[in-house]
């Protein structure tokens, strides 16, 4: 702000008030030919202002447009109490004219009031200023009264009045853009009535799991361990800590309904085919247990599959046999060498099916090789 202050020529001595940061503009009568020149004083006593030259440091205060002319613009940066001479030359006369001028402390604006708010289906955070008067200044290098941003961090402000500039509004934006739970699981997938499920999620790096009983989210479950009556859906969703939600991510839990008596039944029948000849020749080249399958399928059961040789040892183990593409095809698991290879010889092998709850299916299978292949 530039503050005018003009001086007739029958005054002495004018003095004015400024704070310190102000620029003030030092004006007398212009008079033609006529030649001005002006100084600054911060020391007063014993001083003669006719034999003295200027001695104000810059630091303290500064011409802003040179010294000369009618008019000048003084700029001063410290408090303190200041004189200025102005001479005026002409062909025949030379006058001198003095003025004071006390600078006070700076009066230094508030820094604005900031209000933030958050879009979180845009993943933006707006920061908006209140109760300022003054020029703006964001961190961001914008002016407007309110700006907007997708990055966390910290935010800063200030207001410009007077050419004073306040001290910084800092505004912390909080983790804009919410996580995606991932590796949605529940372990088991498929349980029996009573049974119970694990409901696990990972992702969420920034923020909370929250598990629902519900496509609306309104019923929020309180454990992930889950027992339901029914093949139930359940959705899991990851919340920032400003409140933001990610989409959800649903999981089911299967309930098996089955009849005791129908898998009594289908047990009881189970047939175990004794025979594997594996030659590609797509006959019995793996060990294909259709009755398990459909009682495992039926009652809601896994089944462990073991088969040793004739010494005891253990060539291969299975648990859920048939519930997956994996089959005994005459290979075995362990490292044991056969001919260079981990092909079993042909021979009897001794098998134990263990069904949880069941009776132990015991037996003998038998590896040939058809002539041809031998």
């Amino acid at each position: 702000m530039v503050l005018p202050l003009l001086f007739a020529w029958h005054l002495a001595q004018a003095q004015i008030r400024v704070s310190s940061g102000e620029r003030v503009e030092l004006s007398v009568e212009s008079i033609p030919n006529h030649t001005y020149s002006w100084e600054l004083y911060d020391k007063v006593d014993g001083i003669n202002f006719a034999l003295t030259d200027s001695n104000v440091p810059s630091n303290k205060a500064q011409f802003v447009s040179g010294n000369t002319g009618s008019s000048v613009l003084v700029e001063f940066l410290q408090p303190g109490i200041y004189f200025y001479k102005v001479t005026v030359r002409s062909s025949c006369t030379n006058n001198i004219k003095i003025g004071k001028v006390i600078v006070s402390e700076a009066n230094i604006p508030p820094p604005p009031r900031v209000i933030l708010s958050y879009n979180c289906e845009a993943g933006t955070a707006t920061l908006r200023a209140e109760d300022y008067v003054g020029d703006l200044l964001w961190s961001t290098g914008e002016t407007t009264e309110s700006i907007t941003v997708t990055n966390s961090g910290i935010y800063t402000v200030t207001q410009t009045v007077n050419n004073q500039i306040s001290s910084e509004r800092a505004v912390k934006v909080e983790h804009i853009k919410v996580d995606m739970p991932s590796s949605v699981k529940a372990i088991p997938p498929k349980i029996e009535k009573g049974g119970t499920s694990a409901l696990t999620a990972e992702g969420c790096q920034n923020g909370m799991l929250h598990w629902y009983a519900d496509e609306a989210l309104t019923q929020e479950l309180t454990d992930t361990e889950v027992s339901p009556d029914e093949t139930t859906t359940y959705y899991v969703v990851c919340e920032n800590e400003i409140g933001c939600q990610s989409a959800a991510i649903p999981v089911i839990v299967t309930v098996l309904q089955f009849d005791p008596v129908k898998c009594k039944e289908l047990y009881k029948n189970i047939t175990i085919e004794q025979l594997v000849t594996p030659n590609a020749d797509g006959y019995n080249d793996t060990w294909e247990l259709n009755d398990l399958l459909e009682y495992c399928q039926e009652c809601g059961k896994t089944a462990l599959v073991r088969l040793y040789n004739r010494w005891g040892a253990k060539v291969y183990e299975k648990d859920g046999y048939m519930l997956d593409n994996e089959r005994f095809d005459g290979y075995s698991e362990n490292d044991l060498d056969f001919r260079n290879s981990k092909r079993l010889p042909d021979g009897t092998y001794f098998y134990i099916i263990i069904v949880e709850g069941e009776k132990e299916l015991n037996g003998f299978i038998n590896i040939v090789t058809p002539a041809e292949d031998n």
